[in-house]
């Protein structure tokens, strides 16, 4: 599952968080048993991706974010919700 987790360098880098999902995780997100705020505050294996604008010369990249700097990550806000009823429609 990704996050847009924002703009950097003048907008020359755009991250996104990403954690796996297992099917038990999913379950527990679309019965509203647990928020994404905390399915990705939680995640043992939280990355960040970096994409790169093409004049920037740099490849993109994921990193492992390890526990003492999840602060440091743009995540979902604690109220982040996703309308599926909204989203079946697309």
């Amino acid at each position: 599952m990704v996050y847009w987790s924002g703009d950097y360098d003048e907008g020359q880098c755009i991250k996104w968080a990403y954690i796996p999902v297992t099917k038990p995780l999913l379950a527990r997100l679309l019965n509203n048993e647990v928020s994404f705020h905390d399915a990705f505050h939680h995640s043992e294996e939280l990355y960040i991706a970096s994409i790169y604008s093409d004049g920037v010369g740099k490849p993109a990249k994921a990193e492992l974010v390890r526990r003492e700097s999840k602060h440091l990550v743009n995540l979902p806000p604690i109220d982040f919700k996703v309308d599926l009823e909204e989203t079946y429609m697309m």
